[in-house]
This record gives structure tokens, sequence and C-alpha cells, in this order.
């Protein structure tokens, strides 16, 4: 559409929805293929809902990973409506920074949510040595994926900027703002790969009380401040979101440092033995047998250590 210098709004978006579908059914057809979807059909196509044990787990997991989506995608609305007030130039390049922000965080998503079910079938197995082992490499792995990302935009970041609009009053903004993306990547890469591993401790409600705490009494209160009482432009939007994210990573971190790992023993072996895994608790059958043949050896190596980390 570019190259043909087409500005229609409504066929870009229809040529986003037909992208859409078709990559959604192209990863559907590709599972299906791969037959890994295959041992569940029965499942899925029973009177699976009778199930109550399973419902249970399914509920305590799926309930707070779906508000915590829910008040991630209001925040971000909620400071474009700030950022609206201060001034159309303003709101439009917190848009186009949102995407910035979402580009740099999509690897290290997919990254904590493969890691986590290898610590937490460790944990369940009662090696507690090799899931420590691994939650800090992967947190190691975390925070060097943010640091290179930081470093890959402070070499590339006008390049970007430059691809993303043409308009030069955006492009001064999307270089002030830029800045702020490089310091949090971080902070978020280390705050998802750490909330992640809590939630396959099945410590999902903590991880989401945590979010929410977080919004509620740093982001938004200081892009308030910054942007109302001290007049700032979206640089104080911006200054917000880092603040809460530094907030937030330090908060998951020192959650899942703490964690009881009795207690994630428990709540994982009850996820396994009700016989529905959430998307970050699956473990194998082999996994589970070991550790029901072997619950004297995983006692005392539990009792040995309070945390995976």
């Amino acid at each position: 559409l570019a190259v043909f210098n087409v500005n229609s709004l409504f066929l870009v978006s229809i040529f986003w929805l037909a992208g859409t579908l078709f990559f959604t059914w192209r990863k559907i057809t590709i599972v299906h293929r791969s037959g890994k979807l295959w041992p569940f059909y029965e499942g899925l196509l029973s009177n699976s809902l009778r199930n109550i044990s399973a419902l249970k787990i399914l509920t305590q997991a799926c309930i707070p990973a779906v508000i915590q989506c829910f008040l991630f995608d209001i925040e971000w609305r909620l400071f474009t409506l700030i950022a609206s007030f201060i001034g159309p130039a303003e709101a439009a390049s917190w848009i186009i920074l949102g995407k910035v922000w979402k580009l740099s965080e999509t690897a290290v998503e997919n990254f904590s949510e493969a890691v986590a079910p290898k610590i937490a079938s460790f944990l369940v197995a009662g090696d507690i040595v090799m899931g420590r082992a691994l939650a800090y490499k992967s947190l190691f792995a975390g925070a060097l994926y943010g640091t290179f990302s930081s470093c890959i935009l402070v070499v590339l970041g006008p390049l970007i900027v430059n691809f993303m609009t043409k308009d030069s009053t955006l492009e001064n903004l999307l270089r002030e703002l830029l800045p702020y993306v490089i310091i949090s990547n971080p902070f978020i890469s280390v705050g998802t790969v750490a909330s992640s591993l809590s939630e396959s401790q099945g410590q999902h409600w903590v991880v989401l009380w945590t979010y929410l705490g977080n919004l509620c009494l740093v982001s938004l209160p200081l892009a308030g401040f910054f942007t109302i009482v001290l007049d700032y432009n979206a640089e104080g939007l911006a200054a917000a979101m880092v603040a809460g994210y530094c907030t937030s990573a330090c908060i998951q971190l020192n959650t899942f440092i703490e964690s009881d790992v009795n207690k994630a023993v428990e709540r994982v072996k009850a996820s396994a033995e009700a016989g529905e895994l959430d998307g970050e608790s699956l473990f194998s059958a082999e996994s589970l047998d070991g550790c029901s043949t072997d619950s004297d050896s995983e006692g005392d190596s539990i009792d040995e250590s309070r945390s995976v980390v």
C-alpha cells in the first residue's frame, strides 16, 4: 500500500484482518499436522466439563491471566488518553512508542514462557539443584537480552524512528522518548522472566496483585503528577512507565526468590493430579511417576532449599 501511495485506513485494516486470519489458520494447521493436539481431542470432544477438579485448577490459572492482560491493555489506553490531553502529536508518538516497546518485549515473553515449564518440571520432580541452576541462567539470560536489545536501540534507534514515521514532529518526539525504552528494557526482561517463573509455581494471583498494585500506586499516580501537576510532555508519561517497570521487576524478582518451594511443589502436584495443567506447568507422565516413587528423597531435597533460586 505504501509503494502504491494508498492512504486509505480502511484498506489497511482489511489487509491487517486478512493477514491475521491467514496466520491464525496457518498456526492451527501446522499444530494439527504435527500431531501435538491429537492426544487432547478426546478430552475436548468429551464431557470434560464434568471434571470439577480440573476446571478448578484451570480457572485458578486463567482468571488472573485474563485480568492481567485486560489491565495491561487498560494501562496503555489510559496513558494514551493522558497523552491526548497533552496534544495530538504526543498521543500519536505515544502509540508509535508502544509498538517499539512491545517489539522489545516479545522475545523475552516467548523465552520466559518456554523456560518456565522446564523449571517447574524440575521442581515437581524434586530436583531443586537443577531447578535453581536453570532459574539463575534464565534470569541472567533475560537481563542479558534486555541489555542487548537496549544496545541495539542505541545504535539503530534513529533508523527505527525514520522507518516508523516521516513526520518531523513525531520524529523529534520519538527521539526524545526512545531513551526511556532503552533504560527500561533490562528491567522489563528480568521482571517478565521472574513473573513467569512465579506463575509456573502456581502463584498466579500473587503476580496479578503485584501488577495491579504497581499500576495503581506507581505508574498511574506518577503519570498524573508529571503531566498534570508538573506540566511535562510525553516524556513524563514515559518516565512514569519506566518507574512502574523498574518497581514491578524488583517486586517480581523478590517474590520469586522468596517463594516457598514446599508450597510450590504442592500446588504443581495438585495441578498434575487433577489431570489439567495450565500452559506454564506442563509436566510429562514420567516426571510425575518419578516423583511418586521417590517421595522420601524429594522431601529431603526440598527441606534443604526453601526456594528454587
